[in-house]
């Protein structure tokens, strides 16, 4: 078994996945317009 560095890209779509996931749930509304703000 060999070991495979994080992929930057993928390191980045899974932070990205946590953002939209965790910080909604633990903000609220306000989460969302901070993720919306920063998505676009």
């Amino acid at each position: 078994m060999e070991f495979t560095p994080i992929d930057p890209h993928q390191h980045k779509m899974l932070l990205l996945f946590y953002v939209v996931t965790v910080v909604p749930q633990s903000m609220g509304p306000l989460g969302w317009l901070c993720v919306m703000t920063v998505s676009n």
